[in-house]
């Protein structure tokens, strides 16, 4: 088994824009707010910042989270009330701003806008996975610990493979820990994915609405 470095970015940025945690992450510290990285130019400084631009739910009890939004130069930060508690289910929205001609624009690049869920809760799970030319990384859901794992490609049980660390978009300042991928060589053509951990079996196929991402739909088929 190797460790690498992979960049989960097309085309990088100087100053790239995300938001964390991503879509699909587990064991999110508690203390760690969500950060929402925009362009340099994406926020004036004069900006009256709408506290309903982002907005969390908790789905593990139900209910809004309250907290503070604030913003610190290019990024926004949420701050939960009372921080967020272990082993919970949260989403997060982030949503355009109400356009005003009398008001100063906040350009929130439209990839960043949508929804995400996260936990705080230890689970190892896939999160996503991307195919470029014959290399396959499936994207684990937190730091790989060493737990059993079975990667198949269309049926085939794939072995070895390759643990490669992770900086999404670009970006390491906010993970306090280092992700990983599984990475193999496959196929272009694959068909399917499965990936078998110890928390659930994840099974992937490729979307034909996106295949230079390659695998997009991801089914989590056993708990």
């Amino acid at each position: 088994m190797t460790l690498a470095v992979l960049f989960l970015a097309c085309i990088p940025e100087p100053e790239p824009a995300y938001v964390a945690p991503f879509d699909g992450q587990t064991a999110w510290p508690l203390d760690a707010p969500i950060e929402v990285a925009l362009p340099a130019d994406a926020l004036p400084s004069d900006y009256p910042l709408d506290p309903s631009l982002l907005r969390v739910v908790d789905l593990t009890v139900g209910g809004s989270v309250s907290g503070e939004l604030i913003h610190d130069e290019r990024r926004l930060r949420f701050y939960p009330d009372d921080g967020w508690p272990a082993g919970h289910a949260f989403a997060w929205a982030l949503d355009a701003p109400v356009a005003s001609a009398r008001e100063p624009q906040l350009a929130i690049p439209e990839r960043l806008l949508g929804e995400a869920r996260f936990t705080t809760t230890g689970t190892l799970e896939v999160a996503d996975a991307v195919i470029d030319n014959e290399r396959l990384c499936v994207l684990l859901s937190r730091p790989y610990a060493d737990e059993p794992v079975l990667l198949s490609i269309d049926g085939q049980v794939v072995s070895p493979w390759d643990l490669v660390e992770v900086v999404v978009g670009e970006v390491d300042d906010v993970q306090q820990q280092p992700l990983h991928a599984l990475c193999v060589t496959t196929s272009p053509d694959a068909v399917s994915v499965r990936v078998d951990l110890p928390g659930g079996v994840f099974e992937l196929e490729p979307s034909l609405a996106s295949s230079l991402r390659g695998f997009q739909a991801l089914h989590r088929v056993r708990p």
